[in-house]
């Protein structure tokens, strides 16, 4: 985003549909019918990838790898989700693509989007606002780009209930003694502390693929001993 600023380049955004079913098996895999089909001691064998297995993120990545290697695009080898040539720049988290180019280059880019549309169902987004719940607000005159998490933070102070919290410039009240606790922490104490704890750090650290959240982080059944 700080090169696409600078060089005040042009954005293009689409959608891929159904994603993951583009990308054919490379094992056999069998199936129970679909509910509403079927057939007494009969299963069926899948021949592209599903929403649900194990194998679909990667073999989209390779499907999708391969395409824009074929339209011309070399693959950056510190970042597999990231392409480039002379006059584009493509990434993509998962179904997410986005193009970036100069204004010159825009007919090559009208080329290139019908390219991958020839090959796959994509929705196009037109010029890039939203990438992975992130606004993108730009003030092309200045060449200034801003990332806002507030859906984010609306997200937080709904879950949390803190519509109408009255704000507070430090986490904890002075003054206020710690009470030691003896034995161990129950986990249904340990499930809500932990998702607070989550929740509430930089935003920039929670919303960057691959940071966990509540639903992601696995809670030992082991006691934990809060005593030291």
């Amino acid at each position: 985003m700080a090169i696409t600023a600078t060089f005040d380049l042009e954005t293009w955004q689409a959608d891929a549909v159904n994603a993951f079913t583009n990308g054919d098996l490379d094992e056999t895999i069998y199936c129970n019918c679909p509910e509403g089909f079927k057939l007494p001691s009969f299963c069926l064998r899948l021949f592209r990838a599903l929403y649900g297995l194990r194998r679909s993120p990667l073999l989209w990545l390779k499907e999708f790898s391969g395409t824009l290697t074929k339209l011309g695009l070399i693959q950056i080898r510190e970042d597999i989700c990231l392409f480039t040539n002379d006059w584009l720049i493509v990434f993509f988290y998962v179904d997410d693509i986005v193009g970036l180019c100069r204004t010159t280059d825009l007919p090559k880019l009208h080329q290139f989007k019908q390219a991958l549309m020839e090959q796959y169902e994509l929705k196009d987004l037109g010029e890039l606002s939203w990438f992975l719940g992130i606004r993108i607000i730009r003030d092309r005159s200045q060449r200034k780009l801003s990332l806002c998490q507030d859906s984010y933070v609306d997200r937080i102070i709904k879950k949390f209930h803190l519509k109408y919290a009255k704000p507070a410039h430090i986490p904890i009240q002075t003054g206020a003694g710690a009470v030691r606790r003896n034995g161990n922490a129950a986990r249904h104490i340990l499930i809500p502390t932990a998702g607070w704890i989550l929740a509430v750090r930089r935003s920039d650290h929670q919303a960057r693929p691959g940071s966990y959240d509540i639903e992601t982080v696995g809670i030992s059944s082991t006691p934990i001993t809060t005593t030291p």
